[in-house]
């Protein structure tokens, strides 16, 4: 019959038609899926440059403790009335000052920049930042870090030196080499009893960082110090979701953090070499969150969980919101 040679052309032809729009979509689909892993693959073996140091803006940096090494750990993070802060461990101390590294790495230097820091802290932890730095780099395989560091490396500092500079209410910042600084401080009678008493007194060095089983390193000091893994950039936004109370504590806190593909490069890149290992978000010489890195992470999105200061989170996420990112 006419119409059913005619119903069954049509019948066909439709079959057909979704047959073809079925196979697109799945073309179209396992051509993005490839195009995507493609692009997964260049991001994650892209050979990043190292990022900058910057006092100001966002920083994320690693303070290299990995877990079950406790007692061969540079730093160890501490959690403190919902804050955390890093402190330099005596195994960290003692690898810097143990005399290994030069001239400049040896015992009395150690005590030396800690009583510096015990009568004023900037211009001790700017003497104490270069050799920091170096050990960093020796943990991290640098044979030759302490190269880099000698007498007259340069320090910056406010702090009056000559008689005439004693005379004025404010010395502006300017710099000076780490031997002259070594020097006044050897010298002075002050430093010199600082030194007595720091040495009397286990842990602590009087200065307003120090604590009482390690020195704690400021924030902008562990820019200086310590690998930068994220910076500003490497983030497109954020949110912050608030928990109820538990029965045992107070209000927590979860970010998200959204990275860029650099970041999430980067990120995938440091954390599959870092297991376990602490991440410090410090924006603009503070510490406002922190987290570790539980696994090889993958991903766009990074979540930090169980954070107590709900003022220092909304200000991490408030910056990135504020600057977003459109790499």
């Amino acid at each position: 019959m006419p119409e059913e040679d005619a119903s069954r052309r049509r019948a066909v032809t439709q079959e057909r038609g979704t047959r073809s729009l079925v196979i697109g979509f799945i073309v179209i689909g396992a051509l993005w899926f490839l195009s995507s892993k493609l692009w997964d693959m260049y991001l994650l073996r892209q050979v990043w440059p190292p990022l900058p140091r910057q006092t100001e803006g966002l920083s994320v940096v690693s303070t290299l403790d990995r877990r079950g090494a406790y007692d061969r750990n540079l730093f160890r993070v501490v959690i403190s009335e919902g804050s955390a802060r890093a402190e330099l461990t005596n195994f960290g101390w003692d690898s810097i000052f143990s005399g290994h590294h030069g001239a400049l790495t040896s015992e009395g230097v150690g005590s030396t920049i800690r009583s510096a820091i015990s009568l004023d802290s900037d211009t001790g932890y700017a003497m104490l930042a270069p050799l920091l730095a170096a050990e960093v780099r020796t943990e991290m395989g640098d044979p030759n870090a302490y190269s880099s560091v000698n007498d007259l490396t340069g320090i910056d500092t406010e702090l009056p030196l000559s008689a005439e500079e004693k005379k004025l209410k404010r010395v502006p910042r300017r710099r000076k080499s780490l031997r002259e600084l070594l020097t006044h401080f050897e010298d002075d009678p002050s430093a010199r009893k600082a030194k007595e008493a720091s040495g009397s007194t286990e842990g602590g060095t009087g200065s307003e960082h120090s604590v009482e089983h390690g020195l704690a390193i400021p924030g902008e000091v562990l820019v200086q110090t310590c690998p930068v893994v994220l910076d500003t950039r490497h983030f497109v936004s954020g949110s912050v979701e608030e928990h109820p109370e538990a029965i045992l504590g107070g209000k927590t806190y979860s970010i998200w953090l959204d990275l860029t593909p650099e970041g999430r490069s980067r990120f995938y890149q440091w954390s599959r070499t870092h297991a376990n290992e602490h991440l410090l978000l410090i924006l603009n010489k503070e510490i406002v969150a922190n987290g570790r890195i539980a696994m090889t992470m993958d991903v766009s999105k990074w979540e930090i969980t169980n954070l107590k200061d709900g003022v220092a989170a909304h200000k991490l996420v408030d910056y990135i919101n504020s600057h977003q990112s459109t790499h």
